[in-house]
């Protein structure tokens, strides 16, 4: 409770103090109820000639209506809510593959490490956009939103993340590896410090 009290502070010092902050939360907030909004959608994604083709925005429609007959609010709400889940899921595998190898890599180190390190590398220089956009349009009809995110995700660089997790790993093996104490007798020296920071 004492935790969540914390996070709850340190949002609202944030939220007094930067007004990049609260731009980003606001529009966060815009974006998260109208992917709630899809929910509650009177028209489905694909549904058609539902409403009048062709009008501009007006009180009924605010951001008008396609020429098939489809309410540009409401594909609005679809598009965000299908960006964000995808977005997540993509993410998630992502991180938890950068996290996974770059631990294995630091840890093993040696063969492993180089092999990975080259693996994760390659990564970094293909341009994602230009081969996600080519894949999407050799596959398009075969692929879900599920997939699109699994695809996402794994060809998402992970070159930086896989550094950081294997230098923590390097660094937690050199700490566990550190000599025993002296006696009591022996003159006491400084312990060397730790300067693994991740």
């Amino acid at each position: 409770m004492q935790r969540l009290r914390g996070v709850f502070g340190a949002i609202h010092d944030l939220t007094r103090a930067s007004p990049a902050f609260r731009m980003g939360g606001a529009i966060l907030f815009v974006l998260l109820v109208m992917a709630l909004a899809s929910f509650v959608a009177p028209y489905g994604p694909t549904d058609r000639r539902v409403v009048p083709i062709d009008r501009p925005p007006s009180l009924l429609y605010p951001l008008g209506t396609t020429s098939l007959g489809q309410d540009v609010l409401w594909l609005t709400t679809y598009a965000i809510r299908n960006s964000l889940i995808i977005a997540g899921i993509a993410v998630l595998i992502s991180r938890t593959l950068a996290v996974l190898m770059g631990s294995i890599s630091g840890y093993i180190g040696g063969g492993v490490d180089r092999v990975l390190s080259a693996f994760t590398d390659s990564f970094i220089v293909i341009p994602r956009l230009p081969l996600l956009i080519l894949i999407s349009f050799m596959i398009r009809g075969t692929l879900n939103m599920v997939q699109l995110a699994v695809l996402i995700g794994l060809l998402t660089g992970h070159g930086r993340r896989n550094a950081t997790a294997r230098k923590c790993s390097a660094c937690a093996r050199k700490n566990s590896r550190r000599p025993p104490p002296s006696p009591a007798w022996a003159p006491s020296r400084p312990s060397p410090a730790n300067t693994c920071r991740s």
